[in-house]
């Protein structure tokens, strides 16, 4: 008896198909399964997205207003602490030089430095206006630059 023939290989045209539709296809099947895994995940895992305005529940007529914002308020004058000495440092705090207790505990305005810097527990003198004759943007002087910042003359 003789053999059979082999079988026939797959036509040229399918395996050009076959060879560009691969990838396309690999990327689709990645896709879907993320997202299934995606769309499995429970409702406190998933990412929080907007709902539409007429899904959200209206607002009761007497609901509340906000709670304002919490005011400013200066630091606190009070006495020194007892059992420590009082007047131990001056520290810079809140652009103001203060007292300070021997148990570090900051107590008493010493002076109030206003629109110039507080320095080491010192107020520093009010600059002069201007800067003198430098310019607003500054100026270059061969290899140094000159400028103004808040009154005080720099270089560099």
């Amino acid at each position: 008896m003789p053999e059979p023939p082999p079988p026939a290989p797959p036509p040229r045209r399918a395996l050009g198909l076959l060879a560009w539709l691969w990838r396309p296809l690999l990327v689709l099947v990645v896709a879907g399964g993320l997202g299934l895994w995606m769309w499995g995940l429970p409702e406190r895992e998933r990412p929080e997205r907007e709902r539409p305005a007429e899904a959200t529940p209206e607002a009761p007529a007497e609901a509340e207003p906000p709670p304002a914002p919490r005011a400013w308020r200066p630091r606190e004058v009070r006495a020194p602490a007892p059992g420590c000495t009082p007047q131990a440092e001056r520290r810079c705090a809140d652009g103001d030089a203060w007292w300070v207790d021997g148990c570090g505990v900051v107590y008493a305005k010493a002076q109030e430095c206003g629109v110039g810097l507080c320095r080491g527990g010192e107020c520093e003198p009010a600059p002069p206006p201007g800067c003198g004759g430098i310019p607003p943007l500054g100026r270059c002087d061969g290899d140094v630059a000159q400028g103004c910042e808040a009154g005080y003359p720099f270089e560099v």
